[in-house]
């Protein structure tokens, strides 16, 4: 025993006399961020997951101190894992979105991938299919087409499932049908999680509910419920058998076998106390008794929302309260509290999801996405000035005089033209194009007729003019083409193409992404118009505020769209300066679409334009 003692103190002394200073140490802060990662995966395997979270939250400030981006990476992406665990969906995204940002900085394709992957799943959970589409998809492409076949099934599986939920049952079951023909045949089977197999099998079926191909889709389930995993595993047990109840009932709502599903689905839920689960055992049963039995569909309605609002997750509020409210007005019961609720609940999801998304769009819109696109489009559209190039010839008349008096008739037509804002908006693009078409064709016509005729009398005096008339042409062709502005399904990528040209070295533009079909319902008269006010306001930042970053949102209501241009230049002081030119066409433009626009700016400050438009 003496022994013993002695050697322990022996060692003791040797760790901590100076001759251990030769062999190479960690920093005091690596040492803290290596024993707290330590710590958490101990309390991880006791369960205890309110500590590790806590833990997670000393381990982001300890990989801050070691500057480096991995680190910081890894304890976002903690923070994001136990957030979720006690389903903290929103904070689980922003963690795993400043896992990404950090992530992006040290080029680990994979670790990013990881990280749009939980991100793409905590947008599922809460309802943004859109968003968890764009995320999964954004995630492919960083995998090569054969890397890391389990990481695009996974993905797949999300995609898939994300256009199921928007009722796009079609698409979803062609990216089911690609993972199991395409890719789970790259994994030898060995390698093949049975977890993740039987969990796209449920989705196949029920993307094939969901296209009312109730036989295919029992069979499948019937199939899972008779694994031998599933038999052993309650969670998986209870959420096919739901899902069997369910297909069963949507195939005939008077089936008894249905109840029998739903019941066990829900004792089994219970017993595991997963409240997540429970709220869609309950709306199940809930709606199954709806008809036959509707006090049991409001205890089982009133359950739902009760664990939803437990967990605070406003899909799940919404899902529960769009049974309930109509059993209340069914029963003849006050549904006011219920349907104030449910209004607040939308209204907080629709900005959860607009923050969200912004979060995330403004690191991954950067400026070397930007420049890289921009530099692709430039090479296009030179490629297309050649071959434009190609087939005009280059020769002109002397009609400048005429085309300057033209330009400015109509000019004053239009600036007279006061009748109705909106007609007059919609005439003024009317004869942009006219003027557009006629310069091109007419005017272009002649030019070259009279060109030909002095080329034919071959006098070296003629040259200088034709010289010349080849400028007056290029000018005239060059406002013929910026008149058009595109304003159908392309107007997305006309407004892209436009901040891209104003997108370089110095100046980084960050655009705001917009769900699919945003532009759809909204008049071409105010896209046109919208088109040229965005373009004024690039100028006038080129011209003077010197900035550096530009940021652009779009977003809209019912009734309004709002357009918000930041940049960080050195602002404006309004004491000793008034509005140029270039702002007052803007507040005229807007004004001409019944809007409103707000400038403001301070000394060194930058310089913000809000701008609401009614749609």
């Amino acid at each position: 025993m003496k022994y013993k003692i002695v050697l322990s103190l022996f060692l003791v002394i040797a760790i901590s006399h100076p001759l251990h200073a030769e062999f190479p140490k960690k920093t005091k802060d690596s040492l803290g961020y290596d024993a707290l990662r330590a710590k958490i995966r101990s309390l991880k395997k006791e369960q205890k997951i309110d500590s590790a979270y806590w833990y997670a939250k000393r381990l982001l400030y300890a990989a801050k101190k070691t500057g480096r981006f991995k680190k910081v990476g890894k304890a976002y992406r903690y923070l994001g894992f136990y957030a979720y665990e006690l389903q903290k969906i929103d904070s689980a995204f922003y963690y795993h979105t400043k896992a990404y940002e950090n992530y992006l900085q040290t080029k680990s394709s994979i670790a990013i991938v990881n990280t749009l992957i939980s991100m793409a799943n905590n947008q599922n959970i809460l309802g943004d299919y859109t968003g968890s589409k764009i995320t999964a998809i954004e995630a492919l492409r960083y995998l090569k087409k054969n890397q890391k076949p389990h990481k695009h099934a996974t993905l797949h599986h999300l995609i898939a499932v994300a256009l199921k939920e928007n009722g796009q049952a079609k698409e979803a079951l062609e990216w089911n049908r690609k993972i199991f023909e395409e890719i789970l045949p790259q994994i030898p089977s060995k390698e093949v999680q049975r977890r993740d197999l039987l969990k796209y099998q449920n989705t196949k079926a029920n993307i094939l509910a969901n296209l009312q191909q109730y036989g295919a889709s029992i069979a499948v389930l019937e199939a899972i419920l008779q694994d031998s995993l599933t038999r052993q595993k309650s969670e998986m047990k209870a959420r096919y058998t739901t899902n069997l109840g369910r297909v069963k009932w949507l195939e005939n709502k008077h089936n008894t076998e249905s109840e029998a599903l739903f019941l066990e689905g829900f004792r089994l839920r219970k017993a595991l106390n997963r409240q997540t689960d429970l709220i869609s055992s309950s709306v199940h049963l809930a709606n199954y008794y709806q008809k036959t039995q509707p006090n049991s569909a409001l205890q089982y309605a009133n359950l739902a929302l009760d664990y939803a609002q437990k967990l605070q997750n406003p899909r799940s509020i919404l899902e529960a309260l769009e049974v309930l409210i109509p059993l209340k007005i069914a029963a003849k019961q006050n549904i006011a509290p219920l349907a104030i609720l449910q209004q607040e609940i939308q209204k907080k999801r629709y900005l959860l999801f607009q923050k969200n998304r912004d979060i995330y769009a403004s690191t991954r819109f950067n400026n070397q996405k930007l420049r890289a696109e921009k530099t692709q489009k430039d090479l296009e559209l030179a490629r297309q000035e050649v071959a434009l190039q190609r087939q005009e010839k280059r020769n002109f008349t002397l009609v400048g005089l005429v085309i300057c008096l033209l330009i400015l008739g109509l000019g004053l037509y239009l600036y007279f033209y006061k009748k109705n804002q909106l007609i007059r908006v919609k005439e003024r693009h009317r004869t942009q194009r006219v003027l557009s078409k006629t310069l091109h064709d007419e005017v272009g016509s002649s030019l070259f007729l009279s060109v030909h005729q002095l080329q034919s009398l071959k006098q070296d005096k003629l040259l200088p003019i034709i010289d010349s008339l080849d400028k007056v042409y290029e000018k005239i062709r060059s406002f013929s083409r910026e008149q058009y502005v595109e304003t159908g399904s392309a107007y997305a990528e006309e407004i892209k193409d436009l901040l891209h040209a104003y997108s370089d070295d110095t100046v980084q533009i960050i655009l705001s992404e917009t769900e699919d079909g945003f532009w759809e319902n909204i008049p071409s008269t105010i896209k046109e118009e919208l088109y040229f006010i965005i373009k004024e306001l690039m100028t006038n930042m080129h011209k003077h505020s010197t900035a550096s970053l530009v940021s652009v949102q779009f977003s809209k209501t019912s009734k309004k769209l709002h357009i918000q241009i930041v940049d960080n230049g050195i602002g404006v002081d309004w004491k000793q300066s008034s509005k140029k030119n270039g702002l007052m066409h803007v507040e005229n433009r807007t004004k001409d679409l019944k809007g409103k626009c707000i400038f403001e700016s301070q000394p060194q400050q930058g310089f913000k334009t809000k701008i609401s438009i009614p749609i």
